[in-house]
């Protein structure tokens, strides 16, 4: 017969062994970049790539952190994007997909996007937003009496949604 002593040390090593795996995944807010909103365009025959991120230091001049990068997928822009960022890049709080209109009429844009749909902790439930003109002019967008950019356009997209 197996000792209680025994039975309870093993239940007591397992759950401590099951909640200290658990703090592996973490990454401090310092070393992090969160990709909010993401821009996808076409320029003559190029693929144009855009991220905005929010920049969480007081000091700092400006609120948003954004990038540019002519790639041929999201895959490769994510490189650089995560190359020149100031930390790790995730987009596990993806709120905004901005689709330019040249990009959606000349080319199937899911095969685009699966990067997205397929990556676990990507944020699946981002708005998909087609922009009418160039997505660098809106992710560009500084308002100095706004909030950040990607706040903003959530802010914006609640309110006039019916």
């Amino acid at each position: 017969m197996i000792n209680k002593y025994y039975v309870h040390m093993f239940l007591w090593i397992v759950l401590l062994s099951l909640l200290l795996s658990g703090c592996s995944q973490r990454i401090n807010i310092e070393n992090a970049t969160f990709n909010l909103t993401l821009g996808l365009d076409k320029k003559g025959k190029n693929l144009y790539y855009y991220s905005v991120s929010p920049i969480f230091n007081e000091d700092a001049p400006k609120k948003v952190e954004t990038h540019e990068v002519k790639a041929d997928s999201i895959r490769n822009a994510r490189n650089f994007f995560d190359a020149s960022s100031i930390g790790l890049l995730t987009t596990a709080k993806l709120q905004q997909v901005l689709i330019g209109r040249e990009l959606l009429e000349s080319h199937d844009v899911f095969p685009l996007l699966d990067v997205l749909y397929r990556d676990v902790t990507s944020a699946s439930n981002a708005n998909v937003l087609m922009v009418d003109g160039p997505v660098k002019d809106v992710i560009m967008f500084e308002a100095k009496n706004r909030p950040r950019l990607p706040i903003y356009l959530g802010q914006l997209i609640d309110s006039t949604a019916v």
